[in-house]
Protein backbone atom coordinates (compact mmCIF):
# COMPACT_ATOMS: atom_id res chain seq x y z
CA UNK A 1 0.00 0.00 0.00
CA UNK A 2 1.06 3.36 -1.29
CA UNK A 3 1.70 6.52 1.63
CA UNK A 4 0.93 9.60 -0.42
CA UNK A 5 0.39 11.81 2.17
CA UNK A 6 -2.84 13.00 0.79
CA UNK A 7 -6.24 13.04 2.88
CA UNK A 8 -9.23 14.67 0.67
CA UNK A 9 -12.76 15.37 1.86
CA UNK A 10 -15.79 16.19 0.24
CA UNK A 11 -18.15 16.88 2.59
CA UNK A 12 -21.95 15.95 1.40
CA UNK A 13 -21.47 16.92 -2.56
CA UNK A 14 -19.53 19.96 -2.34
CA UNK A 15 -15.77 19.67 -3.93
CA UNK A 16 -13.52 21.47 -0.89
CA UNK A 17 -10.62 19.69 -0.40
CA UNK A 18 -8.92 19.58 2.91
CA UNK A 19 -5.12 18.22 3.26
CA UNK A 20 -3.59 15.42 5.95
CA UNK A 21 -0.49 13.99 5.85
CA UNK A 22 -2.08 10.46 7.70
CA UNK A 23 -4.44 8.58 5.65
CA UNK A 24 -3.47 7.54 2.04
CA UNK A 25 -6.55 7.58 0.59
CA UNK A 26 -9.57 10.24 -0.59
CA UNK A 27 -12.44 10.77 1.52
CA UNK A 28 -15.99 11.72 -0.50
CA UNK A 29 -18.95 12.96 2.33
CA UNK A 30 -22.19 10.94 1.58
CA UNK A 31 -25.61 12.59 0.26
CA UNK A 32 -27.22 14.30 3.10
CA UNK A 33 -30.87 14.09 3.86
CA UNK A 34 -31.41 17.98 3.84
CA UNK A 35 -34.55 18.60 2.10
CA UNK A 36 -32.10 19.12 -1.46
CA UNK A 37 -30.13 21.15 0.26
CA UNK A 38 -26.49 19.93 -0.71
CA UNK A 39 -25.71 19.62 -4.59
CA UNK A 40 -26.22 16.48 -6.15
CA UNK A 41 -26.67 14.56 -9.40
CA UNK A 42 -29.78 13.26 -10.69
CA UNK A 43 -29.15 9.90 -9.95
CA UNK A 44 -28.44 10.65 -6.17
CA UNK A 45 -31.73 12.88 -6.06
CA UNK A 46 -33.59 9.79 -7.54
CA UNK A 47 -32.07 6.99 -5.02
CA UNK A 48 -32.50 9.44 -1.93
CA UNK A 49 -36.12 9.14 -2.50
CA UNK A 50 -35.96 5.99 -3.32
CA UNK A 51 -33.92 4.23 -0.14
CA UNK A 52 -36.43 6.40 2.07
CA UNK A 53 -39.60 5.43 0.74
CA UNK A 54 -38.31 1.66 0.87
CA UNK A 55 -37.15 2.15 4.24
CA UNK A 56 -40.03 4.20 5.61
CA UNK A 57 -42.27 1.08 4.62
CA UNK A 58 -40.85 -0.86 7.17
CA UNK A 59 -42.42 -0.94 10.71
CA UNK A 60 -39.04 -1.16 12.47
CA UNK A 61 -37.27 1.98 10.52
CA UNK A 62 -36.97 5.25 11.92
CA UNK A 63 -37.16 6.99 8.22
CA UNK A 64 -37.05 10.02 10.26
CA UNK A 65 -33.44 9.27 11.63
CA UNK A 66 -32.23 8.86 8.32
CA UNK A 67 -28.68 11.01 8.11
CA UNK A 68 -26.82 10.58 4.50
CA UNK A 69 -26.57 8.04 1.64
CA UNK A 70 -24.59 6.10 -0.72
CA UNK A 71 -23.51 3.69 -3.30
CA UNK A 72 -19.86 4.64 -2.85
CA UNK A 73 -19.93 5.47 -6.66
CA UNK A 74 -20.23 2.49 -8.35
CA UNK A 75 -22.92 0.03 -8.32
CA UNK A 76 -26.48 -0.73 -7.64
CA UNK A 77 -26.65 -0.81 -3.64
CA UNK A 78 -27.10 2.27 -1.33
CA UNK A 79 -26.10 2.37 2.06
CA UNK A 80 -27.85 4.82 4.52
CA UNK A 81 -26.89 5.91 8.42
CA UNK A 82 -29.51 6.18 10.61
CA UNK A 83 -28.94 8.92 13.70
CA UNK A 84 -30.18 5.46 15.76
CA UNK A 85 -26.48 3.86 14.71
CA UNK A 86 -28.24 1.67 11.70
CA UNK A 87 -26.59 0.94 8.50
CA UNK A 88 -29.14 0.21 5.93
CA UNK A 89 -28.61 -1.85 2.57
CA UNK A 90 -31.05 -1.00 -0.49
CA UNK A 91 -31.49 -2.30 -3.71
CA UNK A 92 -31.63 0.61 -6.09
CA UNK A 93 -33.02 -0.87 -9.20
CA UNK A 94 -35.94 -2.73 -7.38
CA UNK A 95 -36.28 -0.59 -4.97
CA UNK A 96 -35.44 -3.70 -2.31
CA UNK A 97 -34.39 -3.84 0.87
CA UNK A 98 -31.36 -6.05 1.72
CA UNK A 99 -30.01 -5.41 5.13
CA UNK A 100 -29.48 -3.79 8.35
CA UNK A 101 -26.08 -3.68 10.64
CA UNK A 102 -26.43 -2.22 14.06
CA UNK A 103 -23.37 -0.37 15.00
CA UNK A 104 -21.32 -0.50 18.28
CA UNK A 105 -17.86 0.43 19.57
CA UNK A 106 -15.62 -1.74 17.31
CA UNK A 107 -15.10 -5.20 19.88
CA UNK A 108 -11.28 -5.20 18.87
CA UNK A 109 -10.77 -2.24 20.40
CA UNK A 110 -12.91 -2.30 23.34
CA UNK A 111 -12.19 -6.15 24.59
CA UNK A 112 -8.25 -5.07 24.87
CA UNK A 113 -7.74 -4.80 27.92
CA UNK A 114 -4.35 -3.20 27.66
CA UNK A 115 -6.02 0.01 26.32
CA UNK A 116 -8.68 0.21 29.02
CA UNK A 117 -6.93 3.46 30.46
CA UNK A 118 -7.72 4.90 26.79
CA UNK A 119 -11.14 3.15 25.42
CA UNK A 120 -12.89 2.32 28.58
CA UNK A 121 -13.58 6.13 29.47
CA UNK A 122 -15.73 6.57 32.16
CA UNK A 123 -16.16 8.95 34.88
CA UNK A 124 -15.67 7.63 38.52
CA UNK A 125 -16.53 4.18 37.66
CA UNK A 126 -20.28 4.06 36.61
CA UNK A 127 -20.66 6.14 33.05
CA UNK A 128 -19.20 4.53 30.03
CA UNK A 129 -20.03 5.89 26.63
CA UNK A 130 -21.50 3.94 24.13
CA UNK A 131 -21.25 4.80 20.41
CA UNK A 132 -23.55 8.08 19.90
CA UNK A 133 -24.10 11.14 17.51
CA UNK A 134 -25.38 14.22 18.71
CA UNK A 135 -24.10 17.74 18.18
CA UNK A 136 -25.25 21.20 19.32
CA UNK A 137 -25.64 24.51 17.26
CA UNK A 138 -23.49 25.98 20.69
CA UNK A 139 -21.20 23.10 21.16
CA UNK A 140 -19.85 21.57 18.03
CA UNK A 141 -18.46 18.35 17.84
CA UNK A 142 -14.54 17.78 17.49
CA UNK A 143 -12.76 19.04 14.85
CA UNK A 144 -16.82 19.06 13.08
CA UNK A 145 -15.87 15.87 11.95
CA UNK A 146 -19.11 14.33 13.06
CA UNK A 147 -21.12 17.21 11.20
CA UNK A 148 -20.28 14.90 8.02
CA UNK A 149 -20.72 11.57 9.75
CA UNK A 150 -21.24 8.62 6.41
CA UNK A 151 -18.10 9.05 4.06
CA UNK A 152 -16.38 6.66 1.57
CA UNK A 153 -12.79 6.07 0.13
CA UNK A 154 -10.37 3.27 -0.75
CA UNK A 155 -8.68 3.12 2.67
CA UNK A 156 -6.67 -0.34 1.27
CA UNK A 157 -5.32 1.24 -1.84
CA UNK A 158 -6.99 -1.72 -3.69
CA UNK A 159 -9.41 -0.10 -5.73
CA UNK A 160 -12.47 -0.97 -3.27
CA UNK A 161 -13.94 1.53 -1.29
CA UNK A 162 -14.96 1.58 2.38
CA UNK A 163 -17.76 3.45 4.26
CA UNK A 164 -15.66 5.26 6.89
CA UNK A 165 -17.99 6.55 9.77
CA UNK A 166 -17.15 10.10 11.83
CA UNK A 167 -19.72 9.77 15.39
CA UNK A 168 -19.53 11.65 18.58
CA UNK A 169 -21.63 13.42 21.56
CA UNK A 170 -20.76 16.92 20.54
CA UNK A 171 -17.50 17.49 22.01
CA UNK A 172 -17.09 14.44 24.25
CA UNK A 173 -16.40 11.87 21.79
CA UNK A 174 -15.18 10.95 18.44
CA UNK A 175 -15.28 7.26 17.17
CA UNK A 176 -14.33 6.44 13.74
CA UNK A 177 -15.10 3.16 12.44
CA UNK A 178 -14.38 1.94 9.03
CA UNK A 179 -16.91 -0.50 7.73
CA UNK A 180 -16.46 -2.81 4.61
CA UNK A 181 -19.07 -3.43 2.10
CA UNK A 182 -17.14 -6.94 0.72
CA UNK A 183 -17.13 -8.18 4.11
CA UNK A 184 -20.19 -6.64 5.45
CA UNK A 185 -18.45 -5.73 8.20
CA UNK A 186 -16.57 -2.74 10.28
CA UNK A 187 -12.91 -4.22 10.23
CA UNK A 188 -11.81 -1.35 12.21
CA UNK A 189 -12.54 1.47 14.64
CA UNK A 190 -10.88 3.59 17.13
CA UNK A 191 -12.08 5.97 19.78
CA UNK A 192 -10.25 9.41 18.44
CA UNK A 193 -11.34 11.35 21.57
CA UNK A 194 -13.01 11.41 24.92
CA UNK A 195 -13.09 14.29 26.74
CA UNK A 196 -14.73 14.93 30.00
CA UNK A 197 -13.13 18.49 31.86
CA UNK A 198 -14.52 21.48 33.15
CA UNK A 199 -13.23 23.94 34.77
CA UNK A 200 -13.66 23.49 38.30
CA UNK A 201 -15.94 25.88 40.89
CA UNK A 202 -13.85 25.38 43.79
CA UNK A 203 -10.77 24.18 42.62
CA UNK A 204 -9.25 24.19 46.34
CA UNK A 205 -12.30 21.87 47.16
CA UNK A 206 -11.63 19.83 44.02
CA UNK A 207 -8.13 19.64 44.21
CA UNK A 208 -7.90 20.13 40.55
CA UNK A 209 -8.23 23.16 38.42
CA UNK A 210 -9.99 20.64 35.70
CA UNK A 211 -13.21 18.13 36.98
CA UNK A 212 -15.35 15.88 35.37
CA UNK A 213 -18.38 17.49 33.84
CA UNK A 214 -20.08 14.00 33.46
CA UNK A 215 -19.61 13.04 37.47
CA UNK A 216 -20.77 15.58 39.31
CA UNK A 217 -22.01 13.89 42.54
CA UNK A 218 -18.11 14.30 43.63
CA UNK A 219 -15.01 16.32 42.42
CA UNK A 220 -13.60 13.38 40.26
CA UNK A 221 -10.81 14.79 37.94
CA UNK A 222 -10.71 15.36 34.51
CA UNK A 223 -10.12 13.13 31.27
CA UNK A 224 -8.88 13.84 28.11
CA UNK A 225 -8.21 11.10 26.16
CA UNK A 226 -6.41 11.06 22.19
CA UNK A 227 -6.03 8.83 19.78
CA UNK A 228 -4.08 9.06 15.94
CA UNK A 229 -3.66 6.63 13.29
CA UNK A 230 -1.32 5.93 10.28
CA UNK A 231 -1.70 4.33 7.51
CA UNK A 232 1.35 3.05 5.54
CA UNK A 233 3.99 0.15 5.00
CA UNK A 234 5.89 0.36 8.44
CA UNK A 235 7.24 -3.34 9.07
CA UNK A 236 9.63 -4.02 5.73
CA UNK A 237 7.52 -7.01 5.50
CA UNK A 238 6.49 -7.05 1.61
CA UNK A 239 3.84 -9.70 1.66
CA UNK A 240 2.41 -7.46 4.79
CA UNK A 241 -0.29 -5.12 3.33
CA UNK A 242 -2.66 -2.23 4.82
CA UNK A 243 -0.94 -1.82 7.84
CA UNK A 244 -2.38 0.80 10.42
CA UNK A 245 -0.38 2.37 13.39
CA UNK A 246 -2.56 3.99 16.50
CA UNK A 247 -0.94 6.22 18.58
CA UNK A 248 -2.75 6.94 21.73
CA UNK A 249 -2.27 9.78 24.58
CA UNK A 250 -4.42 10.26 28.02
CA UNK A 251 -3.63 13.41 29.78
CA UNK A 252 -4.69 13.86 33.23
CA UNK A 253 -5.04 17.36 35.29
CA UNK A 254 -2.54 18.50 37.40
CA UNK A 255 -3.70 18.88 41.15
CA UNK A 256 -4.29 22.05 42.52
CA UNK A 257 -0.98 23.85 44.01
CA UNK A 258 1.35 22.21 41.16
CA UNK A 259 3.92 25.03 39.90
CA UNK A 260 2.31 23.49 35.82
CA UNK A 261 -1.44 24.49 34.84
CA UNK A 262 -3.29 22.48 32.84
CA UNK A 263 -2.88 18.57 32.52
CA UNK A 264 0.07 16.08 31.77
CA UNK A 265 0.31 13.07 30.20
CA UNK A 266 -0.08 10.02 32.17
CA UNK A 267 0.01 7.64 29.49
CA UNK A 268 0.83 6.54 25.56
CA UNK A 269 0.40 3.81 23.82
CA UNK A 270 1.65 2.65 20.20
CA UNK A 271 -0.43 0.01 18.15
CA UNK A 272 0.05 -2.06 15.06
CA UNK A 273 -2.28 -3.66 13.35
CA UNK A 274 -2.85 -5.29 10.32
CA UNK A 275 -5.36 -6.44 7.59
CA UNK A 276 -6.61 -10.56 8.05
CA UNK A 277 -10.42 -9.72 6.97
CA UNK A 278 -10.73 -7.38 9.98
CA UNK A 279 -7.80 -5.34 10.91
CA UNK A 280 -6.02 -7.31 13.73
CA UNK A 281 -3.38 -5.88 16.51
CA UNK A 282 0.14 -7.52 16.22
CA UNK A 283 2.46 -8.46 18.95
CA UNK A 284 4.71 -5.48 17.73
CA UNK A 285 6.70 -4.07 21.31
CA UNK A 286 5.88 0.03 21.17
CA UNK A 287 9.32 0.63 20.85
CA UNK A 288 9.67 -0.70 17.42
CA UNK A 289 5.95 0.63 16.62
CA UNK A 290 7.11 4.35 17.76
CA UNK A 291 10.81 3.85 15.78
CA UNK A 292 8.76 3.28 13.12
CA UNK A 293 7.06 6.70 13.12
CA UNK A 294 10.09 8.69 13.62
CA UNK A 295 11.78 6.81 10.61
CA UNK A 296 9.01 8.10 8.67
CA UNK A 297 9.02 11.62 10.32
CA UNK A 298 5.81 11.22 11.36
CA UNK A 299 4.80 13.51 14.38
CA UNK A 300 1.71 13.64 16.19
CA UNK A 301 -0.01 16.47 14.40
CA UNK A 302 0.67 14.17 11.11
CA UNK A 303 -1.99 11.62 12.21
CA UNK A 304 -5.55 11.11 11.51
CA UNK A 305 -7.88 13.26 12.94
CA UNK A 306 -6.04 16.44 12.71
CA UNK A 307 -7.54 19.05 10.31
CA UNK A 308 -10.76 20.81 11.63
CA UNK A 309 -13.82 21.28 9.54
CA UNK A 310 -15.29 23.81 11.62
CA UNK A 311 -16.19 26.64 10.15
CA UNK A 312 -13.66 29.55 10.13
CA UNK A 313 -10.89 26.45 11.29
CA UNK A 314 -11.07 24.77 8.19
CA UNK A 315 -7.30 23.55 7.64
CA UNK A 316 -6.39 23.97 10.57
CA UNK A 317 -5.40 21.53 13.22
CA UNK A 318 -8.27 20.04 15.45
CA UNK A 319 -7.51 22.80 18.69
CA UNK A 320 -8.52 20.05 21.60
CA UNK A 321 -5.96 17.50 20.16
CA UNK A 322 -3.27 20.44 20.33
CA UNK A 323 -3.78 22.48 23.11
CA UNK A 324 -1.31 23.96 24.90
CA UNK A 325 -2.90 23.48 28.08
CA UNK A 326 -1.87 19.78 27.44
CA UNK A 327 1.80 20.37 28.18
CA UNK A 328 2.91 18.06 25.90
CA UNK A 329 5.41 18.62 23.49
CA UNK A 330 4.24 16.36 20.34
CA UNK A 331 0.96 18.21 20.36
CA UNK A 332 2.95 21.23 19.82
CA UNK A 333 5.59 20.34 16.73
Amino acid sequence: MSMNNKFRLCVFGCFAVYSSNSLGLDLVGAVPYDRGIAPRTNEQREASYVVYDVLAARPDVNELSLLALTNLDQGNEWYAFSREMFLYRVKFSDASYMSALSLTRWPTEVNDESLGAFTSNYSGDWYDYGLTLDTWVDRKGIGCLSDAPLRYGDIEDDGISELVLMLGDVDRTLDILVFSPEQETVTFGMRAAFQDSFPAEFPDKAGYEYVSEIDMRSPYPAERIYAKVFVGEFDGDTETTNELIVWRKRFNPYPVGSSNQGFYLDQSSFEHYVQVDEYQRQATDQATVQQWLASKNLRWPDGYPNVSECEGQEGELIPEMHDPLLNDPDVLQ
